[in-house]
């Protein structure tokens, strides 16, 4: 036992933990560029994006990818664009966003402005990363 003590010390612990940690984190995952914005995407994972062009179930090839890993620790990384490297999306429905309010005040002037709005957006699947 007194060995096992010596032997797990602090960083010991540290890289054992890790390991541990990133062993269920090898999953393929992307980088893309999609209006302006970039999105760390894995497949099956759905998130919204800016309003983009096209009916639900329709799927979308995005060919602006940044940076690919086949298995979580090797990584593809693009000059701007990874060659060959196409993401596949499938939009599942087009919807607003939050309602953002925005107000403005001058303090001694009597001067008030409110106003908002709410962002289109387009929630979109992750089909297929295809590298």
């Amino acid at each position: 036992m007194l060995w096992v003590n010596k032997f797990l010390t602090g960083a010991n612990i540290l890289t054992i933990v890790m390991r541990v940690l990133f062993e269920c984190y090898k999953t393929m995952f992307a980088v893309i560029e999609l209006g302006g914005h970039q999105y760390k995407v894995e497949k099956g994972e759905t998130f919204s994006v800016m309003r983009m062009e096209g009916e639900n179930n329709a799927e979308i090839k995005v060919s602006e990818v940044l940076m690919v890993s086949k298995d979580g620790t090797d990584a593809t990384v693009g000059a701007p664009y990874v060659s060959g490297a196409v993401v596949t999306l499938k939009v599942l429905e087009q919807h607003k966003g939050d309602k953002i309010r925005v107000f403005k005040m001058k303090p001694k002037k009597r001067y008030q402005k409110t106003y908002g709005h709410r962002d289109y957006l387009t929630k979109v699947q992750v089909m297929e990363i295809a590298a």
